[in-house]
């Protein structure tokens, strides 16, 4: 089933090029906002404050649906893009009988994507990399759907990113060359 908003289609593009212009540092300052970030307590204990997926009990449409799906792994590619571009377009172009045969066993191209990606950011950060990563995910989630969601969830959602940006990230109609030049 394919993507048919094209306003979540653009969003999604904005918040993989933000994705894509966090430094190391920042995402290691997402880490440690995640953690201690106040929420308003809606969270189950058990839960870290911010995943977003499930837990806040928010109807999304079908459309809503396959654009946070598309949004998680344009999201992770971008995070790790962010880390080691080069190594994730590396190993994705690689060439020869191992990279054909992964190709074969995961036909999804996302599968491929998410496990680079994924093992790009462990590498680097280690474990704790999905508290931060969960932050930025949330703050993605929260400005792709800040019109269905109520003030209260949307600032929760936000919460570590604020804590490290000092704004709220949102969608803008023009994407910035680079969202974050205000804070180098």
């Amino acid at each position: 089933m394919a993507l048919t908003d094209a306003s979540y289609a653009a969003g999604i593009t904005q918040l993989e090029e933000r994705a894509r212009t966090l430094e190391p540092a920042q995402i290691e300052d997402l880490i440690d906002a995640a953690g201690s970030a106040p929420t308003s307590g809606k969270w189950p204990a058990s839960d870290l404050p911010f995943w977003f997926q499930g837990t806040a009990a928010v109807p999304l449409t079908a459309d809503q649906e396959l654009a946070l799906t598309a949004l998680w792994t344009r999201l992770i590619a971008g995070a790790a893009f962010a880390v080691s571009g080069e190594d994730v377009e590396a190993w994705m172009a690689r060439p020869g009988l191992a990279a054909s045969l992964d190709r074969l066993v995961q036909r999804r191209p996302d599968a491929r994507i998410e496990g680079r990606a994924t093992a790009v950011l462990e590498r680097r950060f280690g474990g704790p990399v999905w508290k931060g990563f969960t932050a930025l995910w949330n703050a993605a989630c929260a400005a792709l759907l800040e019109e269905h969601l109520e003030a209260s969830l949307f600032a929760d959602l936000q919460a570590a990113w604020r804590a490290v940006f000092h704004r709220p990230l949102q969608l803008s109609s023009v994407v910035d060359a680079d969202p974050f030049a205000a804070w180098r």
